[in-house]
């Protein structure tokens, strides 16, 4: 009622902001809150290299290559086996979205996990329904989104299925070709290109669909999103 009636005083649409900052996607700290795998698994990988394998070099690592010729090898599953033995090693790490009060003492969460824009769609919409559903569409014409995106938290971008789909997509094994996003060597063009397909694939699928879908499937009359768009991979 009272939107309505200023819309008609003053010829005024108005535009839901979906966040409480920016980036959107965390409500103000309420979907890392209530989901803390879209926050806790790690965003990224940082490569350390090594010619030692050691008991302190393995505390963090995730992926570990063991270069050989002009390939890699993936050694992360007989690491032990390495110990002590000169080589050219590259350990991969993970790195993790820092943690502020601008998160509402959380972090930034991953959009390309599966169910985050879900969660998001949940928390910042059902608010935003209980007090203006009925000028959906009218009144509020859409909503606003303000810079989404998956930039890496340090290293290469990473996301815990990044690896599967990877291989369900290009039929070859992402892991020991890593060094190749870095390093311009072998078909390193080929695996830069299929790498950020992938990831553009999984922001537009985990992200950007399920947002679209909620604008235009709900009973709001085709209601619109829009925003200032969208930083992929830094």
């Amino acid at each position: 009622g009272m939107l309505s009636t200023m819309e008609k005083k003053n010829d005024m649409n108005i535009w839901i902001y979906d966040e409480n900052s920016y980036p959107s996607g965390f409500a103000g700290g309420h979907v890392p809150e209530l989901m803390p795998e879209s926050y806790n698994q790690g965003q990224g990988l940082a490569l350390k290299k090594a010619e030692l394998i050691t008991r302190e070099s393995l505390d963090n690592c995730f992926i570990c290559l063991k270069k050989e010729g002009d390939k890699w090898k993936d050694i992360t599953n007989e690491v032990d086996s390495y110990k002590q033995k000169k080589g050219e090693y590259y350990l991969y790490e993970k790195t993790f979205y820092g943690r502020s009060d601008w998160y509402g003492g959380y972090s930034y969460v991953d959009v390309m996990v599966k169910g985050v824009t879900e969660k998001f769609i949940d928390v910042t919409m059902q608010g935003y329904e209980k007090v203006a559903k009925n000028e959906f569409g009218k009144t509020i014409p859409g909503i606003f989104t303000d810079e989404p995106n998956i930039q890496s938290s340090g290293g290469l971008r990473w996301t815990p299925d990044l690896f599967d789909v990877f291989q369900q997509k290009w039929n070859y094994d992402l892991r020991p070709l890593l060094p190749l996003l870095e390093e311009e060597v072998g078909n390193w063009k080929e695996v830069r290109h299929n790498y950020m397909e992938t990831l553009l694939q999984l922001f537009i699928d985990r992200w950007s669909k399920p947002f679209h879908s909620y604008c235009e499937q709900t009973i709001y009359n085709g209601q619109a999103i829009t925003g200032t768009w969208l930083a992929l991979y830094e």
